[in-house]
């Protein structure tokens, strides 16, 4: 369902472990992996998109969008710290 390839190919990736007989080690780097995949997804992108806008109005939607990533990777942050630790 997911067509953006920057998240696309994570998600397959993953799919594929899930369908796979993992040990439970195996299982827990599949996800952690998962998580930073989607992490570094979330800012990749902008990073390239921002020497190119001038306008005021696009700067602002960009770092709109930026607050917004930034807020789901520290949830992924969170989550990869959790699994690591088992708190």
């Amino acid at each position: 369902m997911h067509t953006n390839p920057v998240i696309k190919r994570p998600i397959d990736l993953w799919y594929a472990d899930r369908e796979r007989q993992l040990s439970p080690s195996d299982r827990e780097m599949s996800d952690q992996n998962f998580a930073a995949r989607l992490r570094s997804a979330c800012a990749g992108d902008l990073t390239e998109a921002r020497p190119s806008l001038t306008y005021d109005y696009f700067q602002r939607k960009l770092a709109d969008q930026q607050r917004y990533r930034d807020s789901i990777a520290s949830a992924l942050d969170k989550l990869l710290f959790q699994k690591t630790t088992g708190h």
